[in-house]
């Protein structure tokens, strides 16, 4: 029989040892992999976002507001939130037109960018929650459009036409219809839109949706006539 001598033994306490510490490695590099969360469960797993902006001539966009929303974000006459719990951020720009929105959960968003002048854009994009990092292209501002649509209420209340709402979804941004049915929704950038239009009689809520709305820079489109009510 074969005897392996004393001084080629592997004491049992080193073997312990050594795996205790590969394990301990293994949940550190896990850590650092999730940007601190948990990387079992991706919806966990938040991403830093940045990006650049630039003005309309190719230079810095310094101390811009930048928002950040779920892209089905409609705004809230009464108060800012998102229904489905997910981030909302607003940033300024530094001197050199960078930003960055921390712990952001996976979904797809919208960033909107507005100035003083006229001047807006907004880009879509998605944390997938495997990223803990994005860095996003840099977005050029351009000249900001409107869009304009014409509600049809169906039916009949004592006041007599009533108060609609219409909201562009992924930004904060929203209208009331006039007495006519007509509205507009301004300083819009170039890109495409989906609106919600929403009115509430005697407790019941109607709604209606127009989408696919593409607005040029600097452009006014309509958004046709949408029947609504019951």
């Amino acid at each position: 029989m074969n005897r392996i001598s004393s001084a080629h033994r592997v004491p049992a306490f080193t073997t312990a040892t050594a795996l205790a510490l590969w394990a301990i490695a293994a949940v550190l590099a896990g850590c650092i992999v999730g940007g601190g969360t948990d990387v079992g469960n991706p919806d966990l797993v938040a991403a830093r976002v940045s990006g650049s902006l630039l003005q309309a001539d190719g230079t810095p966009a310094p101390w811009v507001h930048i928002r950040l929303r779920p892209k089905t974000f409609l705004s809230n006459p009464d108060s800012l939130q998102a229904a489905d719990g997910k981030a909302i951020q607003d940033r300024l720009t530094d001197t050199q037109g960078f930003f960055s929105f921390d712990s952001v959960p996976k979904g797809d968003y919208r960033i909107q960018a507005f100035d003083t002048a006229s001047q807006g854009v907004t880009r879509e994009f998605t944390v997938d929650g495997n990223t803990p990092r994005m860095t996003l292209a840099s977005a050029t501002m351009g000249t900001t459009g409107a869009i304009t649509g014409k509600v049809a209420y169906l039916g009949s209340t004592k006041a007599g036409f009533p108060k609609i709402y219409i909201a562009v979804f992924g930004i904060d941004r929203w209208t009331i219809a006039n007495e006519a049915g007509d509205y507009t929704l301004s300083d819009l950038p170039q890109g495409e839109y989906s609106l919600s239009i929403t009115t509430t009689v005697n407790a019941t809520v109607f709604s209606t949706k127009a989408v696919g709305i593409i607005l040029p820079a600097g452009g006014e489109i309509s958004a046709g006539t949408v029947n609504l009510g019951p």
